[in-house]
């Protein structure tokens, strides 16, 4: 079976229901996934945070690594990139509801089926895209090997709202020079990281 164990953060600045919805929402996707929620403790922190230690068990032969892509080999993204964008952009006050309906939409829908296609059909590597990005996990998918990756931007599917953030110079985990998986500083409501983000530096990062 597989369990967790969940951190979350408690502040007199955060109304209790916060949390209980924090707990609330956790344990319903704990259930979907068939995670069995074995304890947990909170932090003193006045920003809100929410995070789980998942312990599993998994056969060696079934182990997909996140390197070993090959030749001939077709990528496959199962979510739309930009809600690290987006997620910086509501701390900043400047997303509407609808783009946070679909970023939230995106965020919560489990892994499970896609996972479950993936292994039924055999995939030699399979990764996430976090806080280095998609070129730079891309990139991961090639290392140790001496192959290229070639990625038609025009089919690469994203949130447009993350797009006209970056024209407005708002970035995610990424630094003031652009190199992807360096110096990412984290957004505040004031403040949130800003670069002067010309049409190029958009579109590359897209």
């Amino acid at each position: 079976g597989t369990t967790a164990i969940y951190t979350d953060s408690l502040h007199d600045a955060l109304p209790i229901y916060i949390l209980r919805e924090n707990l609330r929402g956790g344990l319903e996707k704990m259930r979907e996934a068939g995670v069995v929620l074995v304890g947990g403790h909170s932090v003193d922190d006045n920003e809100l945070k929410y995070g789980l230690s998942v312990t599993g068990v998994i056969h060696p032969k079934k182990v997909v690594m996140n390197n070993g892509a090959k030749p001939g080999d077709k990528l496959v993204l199962t979510k739309k990139l930009g809600t690290g964008i987006i997620s910086t952009g509501i701390k900043a006050g400047e997303v509407n509801k609808s783009a946070i309906k679909k970023v939230t939409q995106s965020m919560t829908t489990l892994n499970k089926t896609a996972s479950e296609v993936m292994m039924s059909v055999g995939v030699h590597a399979c990764t996430d895209v976090t806080g280095f990005g998609f070129l730079g996990h891309a990139a991961e998918m090639l290392t140790d090997t001496n192959n290229g990756m070639v990625i038609e931007s025009s089919k690469v599917p994203f949130f447009h709202e993350a797009k006209a953030l970056i024209e407005n110079g708002f970035l995610s985990r990424i630094d003031s020079v652009g190199s992807v998986g360096k110096g990412g500083r984290s957004a505040s409501p004031r403040g949130a990281h800003r670069v002067d983000a010309s049409d190029h530096l958009a579109s590359d990062h897209l």
